[in-house]
């Protein structure tokens, strides 16, 4: 039957439908064309194009589905037309679904993702982007692996920024953060590598770990302007002072210990020349003046006792408050010249 014999005997579709025959009849298609929009599924759009239902494209280009902007110009055409705003397709023929964004503008961004939930008080643990990964299990997904790579950050194809493996390990500048205990590894080929840490809040402060080209680590005070520690590339750890005098533990300023402390080696406290030290169950001082050696009393109230810096020869400091049992005396001055010499 001719198309002529067709139309002449067809009932009447309904307007601003696309025709369709289906064999010796002409019914409605799908598509609905008000003149202005058109939908496939539904005749009450307001799009220029309104799909109800669901859609498949099938290709392996690169910019299989493409946006277009006349106000974009980002001649970055090795990756997309000019005008191409956002672009989605496989970047490789085997797979590797790509998605791009371009701008042409210093001040706009190249792609923004975008997660809102839209109640004033979500649940905690559900997140308002979700990045999953995994690996194929079956006809299903599993975890991928400790030292398997979970999300990576690169910048222009060149290095990675960010690793995350599937452990959780994250590396920063380096792609190989595994290992027992490396939750977090940070490389960088700067002359001082550094990561700050900085409170905005009430009780604000501003702190710094970084390396210097010799290979010291130290902690830098930015709210103070101090550098409060350091540690040498030889291992010796430096507290308030940054000068090396060779120590495996240098302490300027004071210091507390609250609890027992335990020394296999000597001890030594320097003032100038002078020298305290206690080695092998001896406590020793060197003195390299004449002045003498004061003891304090625990409560360190008043000394209770001199050494002669000279001589050695100690001397009890005579204190009322530490005299005990007194009692009257019943010897009085005649007594005492009743006493033969010899």
């Amino acid at each position: 039957m001719s198309l002529n014999t067709i139309l002449a005997t067809a009932p009447l579709t309904t307007q601003n439908y696309i025709l369709k025959a289906t064999g010796t009849t002409i019914g409605n298609s799908l598509i609905f064309d008000n003149g202005t929009n058109v939908g496939i599924g539904n005749t009450n759009t307001s799009y220029t194009l309104d799909v109800s239902g669901t859609g498949r494209f099938t290709s392996s280009a690169l910019n299989a589905l493409q946006i277009t902007n006349t106000g974009v110009g980002h001649g970055m055409t090795g990756w997309a037309p000019t005008n191409t705003v956002a672009s989605l397709g496989s970047y490789d023929a085997s797979g590797n679904f790509a998605i791009m964004g371009f701008s042409s503008s210093a001040s706009q961004n190249g792609l923004s993702l975008f997660g809102f939930i839209g109640v004033t008080d979500p649940t905690d643990s559900v997140a308002a982007i979700l990045l999953n990964a995994g690996k194929k299990s079956g006809t299903g997904q599993a975890a991928l692996g400790a030292s398997e790579t979970t999300f990576q950050l690169v910048n222009g194809g060149i290095g990675s920024q960010i690793t995350v493996l599937g452990s959780g390990n994250v590396g920063i500048g380096t792609s190989s953060p595994s290992g027992l205990g490396r939750a977090l590894v940070v490389t960088n080929t700067s002359d001082y590598p550094e990561v700050i840490v900085e409170r905005l809040s009430s009780g604000a402060g501003k702190f710094g770990m970084l390396i210097g080209n010799s290979g010291d680590f130290l902690i830098r005070n930015y709210t103070a302007g101090t550098n409060p520690m350091l540690i040498t590339s030889g291992g010796n750890v430096l507290i308030g002072t940054s000068t090396d005098g060779g120590y495996k533990l240098e302490v300027v300023g004071t210091f507390k210990v609250g609890g027992s402390a335990y020394f296999t080696g000597s001890v030594y406290n320097y003032v100038g020349a002078n020298r305290f030290f206690a080695s092998g169950g001896t406590i020793n001082y060197l003195y390299s003046g004449s002045a003498s050696l004061n003891l304090v009393n625990q409560a360190d109230t008043g000394t209770i006792g001199t050494f002669n810096g000279t001589t050695g020869v100690y001397t009890a400091t005579s204190d009322i408050n530490k005299k005990k049992d007194f009692e009257p005396s019943t010897i009085g001055l005649n007594e005492v010249l009743q006493l033969n010499y010899l």
